[in-house]
């Protein structure tokens, strides 16, 4: 009856007792469902000092990882449609630091710099967005920061009179986040 997302990292197992970080945010839950990942989650892998543009939909996917990172990359260049440069699910610990995120062609609303969904702990700071219609949807995040990022130059010739839309809460389960010290247009 309450609908919630967090991504926890089991740090022990020892009978029927589990232990994990962090801890569930929500006193209120009485029972809780608990889905494990079906595939391998990659630890404390990084991508650092790439430059990846030249009109690809998804830059860089990262799907069920732990303590992992984008580092001074240029991800650009992206062309119309269902673009997401940077698209992470189902992520615990996600940094993404001094990276330069854009240019994406502005004829699509559904193209963004960053897609977020499921993702608990992801750390995006000091960065440079600009020439996108969107930036950074967040769905299902908790324990995030935005913080210290500069946007400019935010185009949304797919419906004009819009403004664009930099980082949001989207759809629901976005709780305990913070957006702070951020440069963006008026």
């Amino acid at each position: 009856t309450d609908p919630f997302v967090q991504i926890v990292k089991v740090t022990a197992v020892n009978g029927t007792s589990v232990s994990f970080y962090p801890a569930i945010n929500a006193d209120y839950l009485t029972t809780l469902n608990v889905s494990t990942p079906t595939h391998t989650v990659y630890h404390r892998a990084g991508i650092e000092n790439l430059n990846l543009q030249g009109g690809q939909i998804v830059y860089v996917e990262s799907y069920g990882t732990d303590e992992c990172w984008i580092k001074n990359c240029v991800v650009s260049n992206s062309p119309a449609g269902q673009v997401r440069q940077i698209y992470l699910n189902t992520v615990n610990r996600f940094e993404i630091r001094h990276c330069d995120i854009g240019t994406i062609d502005a004829a699509s609303c559904d193209a963004y710099g960053i897609f977020g969904q499921d993702c608990t702990g992801v750390l995006t700071e000091d960065n440079y967005f600009h020439n996108s219609p969107n930036f950074y949807p967040q769905l299902g995040a908790q324990n995030c920061v935005f913080s210290y990022n500069f946007i400019t130059n935010c185009p949304y010739s797919a419906q004009p009179g819009w403004l664009s839309q930099l980082v949001y809460n989207h759809g629901c389960h976005n709780c305990y986040n913070l957006y702070e010290g951020n440069v963006i247009p008026t």
